[in-house]
């Protein structure tokens, strides 16, 4: 997707209302379904992994933090029941605990 079509994009539903309802949307909708290898003779699609580093800055951004572990989990229990949610993995590097990263008592890190 070109950078200009991407930013309309990002921009242009103000239906997605949050950060990480705009990730999940373009993960979903552009990037699990659009990224294949051409070149394997089965089409097999191919595996995506996202790493995401100094994870603990997260935690004095403004950002939803609780929000966007409990996403990376939906796509974790989206294997699954959608096939192509196993292409997709998740590389966290940093220091930081589980408790530290979500601080919503009601949400099990």
């Amino acid at each position: 997707m070109e950078k200009v079509k991407f930013k309309q994009w990002w921009e242009g539903d103000p239906s997605r209302s949050s950060s990480v309802q705009k990730l999940h949307q373009f993960v979903e909708e552009i990037l699990l379904p659009n990224l294949q290898n051409e070149s394997l003779p089965d089409a097999k699609a191919e595996r995506i992994f996202i790493f995401i580093d100094e994870i603990d800055s997260l935690l004095s951004l403004n950002f939803p933090v609780n929000d966007f572990f409990v996403w990376i989990r939906y796509c974790y229990n989206q294997q699954a029941h959608d096939q192509n949610f196993q292409r997709l993995g998740f590389t966290l590097f940093g220091v930081a605990s589980p408790s530290n990263l979500i601080s919503d008592k009601r949400r099990t890190p």
